[in-house]
């Protein structure tokens, strides 16, 4: 609203004169008020009710008789004020130019030559010997130079790094702009994730319910679906394939050697296999190839698998494989056994042979190869199994986690015992006559609590391959395997109360580095070469789902430090597809000697730490003897001394009695004496 102005007094009135200035003092009259807007009218009103009304004052101290009185803009009241934008650049004034190129007009040609023998064309050996023996030195010192060096190597993977961990710019994942999602997996969670061999750009993933037991239960009965997804890196929107399973997929793996075969154990304790061969033309779902009879699987979930790469089982006994191909498979379940499988259904084993001539139902079903049990060094504790990893180059040897949070040490090699010969069975082709033997299998598990819940998974180092990674409730573990520690070398602090370790993986590339997965939906990289007591560097893959399982894919021969993808599997059905950084693919110097003097003195730390113990814990023990010893002689001197005090003390019985006698006697005198004087 625009205010009322003072206009200034009329020119009249105001004394130029200086004579006038130095005399007297001339006032001017005072200004005039001009309104130039209409009078603001305002009126107040109250209530009829309110007339009269008494008035009640309270009195307060004077600290609490503030009141804050905040600012605020009122629209009503707003100085506006134009501005004005003005820019000046003094540069030379440039020109716009054109030229055009000469472009010759494009014309199909073709050329075709052919060799020319000309049979009558004669050299001469002098001339002829005189190059050869010029060209000879060059031509070896550049075939030397060849041989030295890698003429299809890529040398810019091959630079030398800083001993660093990375700057902002390379702590980064790369991640893809296409994320992996079925419309079938919506409420469902990814149980495990393989990446397809001797393919660039092609993984799977399968999907699980994450009900609990309890819910599965109630709706029993009724149609479900469970599938592995196929993903092509070509076409990110559409799967390549979907396989049908019986039942929900706990883990699955691609055959190393033959990529179109496909293993899954299910939660119901059977195996199922696909062949991607089996696809026909347009088709994008496939239903599984072959099932194991659930009379002779697990009891209960299979809850991991690994291939048998360098031997395969004959009978009873491991042999090397000499073949270019990969048969057999070790599952483990939470019923505490270990079942060798044969994906040549008809390669049984001569005493299975036997059994299935006389059970017709076993003719043309897949059944175990072999089947053990595990347990206990007591003999009587079953291990139900969650994760196993075998050591590839003797099979005898694994290790595995159980759901009680236990870190297994396993070996199932042979031991012969003695039978007498009615046991024999002629088919035993492999056991000799002469030895009048049977092979049995005996588990040595050394169980400690590795973990406070069910240890989901268990790595293997790529490089040490006595250490193995486990992980489970709040922490991740790194464990010696083959000698005499039975704790863990190596235990992170624990993490908050929200977020579990769900899943870990070492590096493929890097041995100092192992990757770990969390609920909150974060992916924590450890960098022993840089610290060891928190994580190196944190990406946030997901921030609304967990990350229940985690895979890498790498290069191979040149290009095995180039590029690393890694696929991330959420709780909500969604796969990432991420690329590691540089500083996370390429190891630094001399890194796998580090890493094992790293290895090395926290294994002598732990083994100190364990004499010490004992040291500790046996001079506790002679104290605890001690303390022992003397509070039971303690209690044998208090003993004797309540012996003595429940003996009778006769003298102070005697006294008693003679003093109370006397009384008596007192007593009897004064009555007579006083019957005496009433007389």
């Amino acid at each position: 609203s625009r205010m009322a102005t003072v206009s200034p007094p009329p020119a009249d009135q105001v004394s130029s004169s200086p004579a006038a200035d130095s005399s007297a003092v001339t006032v001017p009259p005072l200004p005039r008020i001009e309104n130039n807007r209409p009078l603001i009218k305002m009126s107040f009103s109250r209530k009829r009710s309110t007339f009269g009304r008494y008035i009640q004052h309270t009195q307060y101290d004077a600290s609490d008789s503030y009141r804050f009185c905040t600012s605020f803009v009122d629209p009503k009241f707003v100085t506006k004020r134009v501005e004005r934008d003005f820019g000046a650049q003094n540069v030379k004034p440039r020109k716009t130019v054109a030229v055009q190129t000469p472009r010759y007009r494009k014309v199909n040609k073709m050329s075709q030559c052919e060799t020319v023998l000309n049979e009558n064309v004669q050299v001469d050996g002098d001339s002829l010997n005189n190059f050869l023996t010029t060209a000879q030195d060059k031509v070896a010192r550049v075939l030397q130079r060849n041989e030295k060096f890698k003429l299809f190597e890529d040398d810019f993977a091959e630079l030398a790094t800083d001993d660093v961990v990375g700057t902002k710019t390379t702590n980064r994942l790369k991640k893809g702009d296409q994320t992996y999602t079925h419309m079938d997996n919506k409420n469902k969670k990814i149980s495990c994730v393989d990446w397809q061999p001797k393919t660039k750009g092609v993984v799977a993933f399968a999907v699980v319910d994450p009900r609990p037991y309890e819910e599965r239960v109630q709706s029993y009965g009724k149609a479900q679906s469970s599938y592995i997804v196929v993903w092509n890196f070509v076409d990110p929107i559409y799967p390549q394939v979907v396989l049908e399973a019986p039942a929900d997929v706990l883990c699955f793996k691609f055959n190393p050697y033959n990529p179109n075969i496909i293993i899954a154990g299910l939660i119901n304790g059977q195996v199922a296999m696909w062949d991607l061969k089996m696809v026909q033309d347009g088709e994008k779902q496939l239903k599984w190839t072959h099932s194991s009879l659930i009379e002779l699987s697990h009891k209960a979930s299979v809850n991991d698998l690994q291939w048998i790469l360098h031997k395969q089982m004959k009978n009873d006994r491991l042999v090397e494989n000499n073949s270019d191909s990969c048969n057999q498979f070790i599952t483990v379940g939470a019923d505490g056994k270990i079942i060798i499988w044969d994906i040549r259904i008809d390669n049984l084993k001569s005493s299975v042979k036997a059994g299935i001539r006389k059970n017709e139902k076993l003719k043309g079903a897949w059944i175990p190869y072999h089947t053990m049990n595990m347990h206990q060094m007591d003999g009587a504790t079953e291990v139900t199994g969650q994760a196993l990893s075998i050591c590839q180059e003797n099979p005898y040897i694994f290790a595995c986690t159980s759901q009680e949070g236990d870190f297994l040490q396993g070996d199932w090699t042979p031991r012969i015992v003695s039978r007498p010969d009615e046991e024999y069975d002629p088919e035993e082709e492999h056991i000799s006559k002469k030895e009048k033997s049977i092979i049995t299998h005996s588990f040595r598990t050394e169980a400690n609590g590795a973990h406070f819940g069910a240890a989901n998974m268990i790595d293997r180092h790529p490089l040490f391959t006595d250490f193995y990674l486990t992980s489970g409730d709040w922490t991740f573990k790194i464990w010696k395997c083959g000698g005499e520690i039975t704790r863990p070398i190596l235990s992170s602090p624990y993490s908050e109360i929200s977020s579990f370790v769900t899943c870990g993986k070492w590096s493929p590339t890097r041995p100092a580095v192992l990757f770990i997965g969390k609920s909150d939906g974060k992916l924590e990289v450890w960098d022993f070469l840089d610290k060891s007591h928190e994580a190196s560097m944190i990406f946030t893959i997901n921030t609304q789902a967990s990350i229940t399982s985690i895979n890498f894919r790498v290069g191979t021969g040149a290009s095995k430090y180039s590029v690393t993808i890694c696929a991330v599997g959420t709780s909500i059905g969604t796969l990432h597809v991420v690329e590691m950084p540089r500083n996370l693919i390429k190891p630094h110097s001399a890194e796998e000697q580090l890493m094992s003097e790293f290895l090395k003195r926290e294994e002598q730390c732990v083994r100190y730490y364990s004499q010490r113990w004992l040291h500790h814990s046996l001079k506790l023990d002679e104290i605890k003897q001690e303390r022992d010893t003397r509070e039971k002689a303690q209690n044998e001197v208090k003993k004797k001394s309540d012996a003595k005090s429940d003996e009778p003390d006769y003298n102070a019985m005697t006294e008693k009695f003679l003093s109370i006698l006397q009384k008596y006697e007192e007593n009897q005198e004064q009555l007579l004496h006083g019957e005496d004087e009433e007389d």
